[in-house]
């Protein structure tokens, strides 16, 4: 990264937050010294530096270690088991109306009820959903830079990659009263790392219950699969969480702390670090953004 002597860069970097698969955070060490980094409960998690060149030397790395515990999770999910919830709870309120990329619009509330006909049972609904996705919709990588409204653009081409999916069956869930977040992060693993959304349903007694039919579809689609193991398939990717999997915020369009002043390189997820130089964005392409496994998988 290069940058003038005497000018200030901020720098916001992805970091695991805690919840029920990854667990015990710690940063072991950063270099330089970060200015802040969030506490491990919260909803986006960011590593901060601020870094004034001396003018030595116009490229400069920052590298920072950490470690947490990540576990797989299953979910036994049984619809005659499901309870009530109170969608007043000011915590779910958020996960059951439009925002930024998800909008509840009439066809797309006519699309869900469409799915579901006149079943009522919350986690059949959302199950309903979850296989139609795979037998409707196309895995297409997107220029998420010029797309304005990704669940828009789901349901009129009918195709998305692991962001724009997980935005399409978060918007159809909340359109049926579902609650439903966007979840982000990394699918890491030895030897790979790739950016990753899914999507979680809330439903009682089970609690946030992760869905991610864009790797179901990935893999029904790109597998060498007989269509009688479809099913078992489906099954892999509906209330299971692997341990690749590591989450760095809870839902999209999420602020960075401390706030940025220039526009976002990626403006509803954070896997790669943003950058400001004097108050500019600086994109992607500008820096090199790596992580390494040291131990552990």
């Amino acid at each position: 990264m290069d940058v003038s002597s005497g000018r200030l860069m901020k720098i916001w970097s992805p970091f695991p937050i805690a919840n029920d698969s990854q667990h015990g955070i710690k940063l072991i060490s950063s270099s330089p010294p970060c200015n802040y980094i969030s506490p491990p409960q919260s909803d986006l998690g960011v590593i901060y530096f601020e870094i004034e060149n001396d003018g030595c030397n116009p490229e400069f790395e920052v590298k920072y270690t950490f470690s947490f515990v990540s576990h797989d999770m299953y979910f036994n999910l049984d619809p005659a088991e499901i309870q009530p919830f109170d969608n007043k709870d000011p915590l779910l309120k958020p996960y059951l109306k439009s925002e930024k990329h998800i909008t509840i619009s009439d066809d797309l509330k006519n699309l869900a009820y469409s799915i579901v006909k006149d079943e009522k049972n919350p986690l059949a609904r959302a199950m309903m959903i979850y296989v139609w996705m795979t037998d409707n919709l196309i895995y297409s990588f997107l220029p998420h830079e010029i797309i304005e409204d990704e669940s828009e653009y789901v349901l009129r081409t009918r195709k998305g990659d692991c962001g724009a999916q997980s935005i399409f069956y978060a918007a159809l869930c909340r359109a049926l009263g579902i609650p439903a977040r966007v979840s982000g992060g990394w699918h890491l693993g030895p030897g790979f790392r790739l950016n990753h959304l899914w999507t979680e349903i809330y439903i009682p007694p089970y609690g946030w219950v992760p869905v991610d039919s864009s790797e179901a579809l990935h893999q029904i689609g790109g597998g060498d699969f007989d269509e009688k193991d479809w099913p078992k398939l489906l099954k892999l990717f509906f209330g299971v969480f692997n341990r690749y999997h590591v989450c760095i915020h809870n839902n999209i369009n999420l602020p960075l702390i401390p706030p940025k002043t220039s526009e976002r390189s990626f403006d509803y997820a954070f896997h790669m670090a943003e950058k400001e130089y004097e108050d500019v964005n600086l994109p992607f392409r500008d820096s090199l953004f790596e992580v390494e496994i040291i131990k552990g998988f």
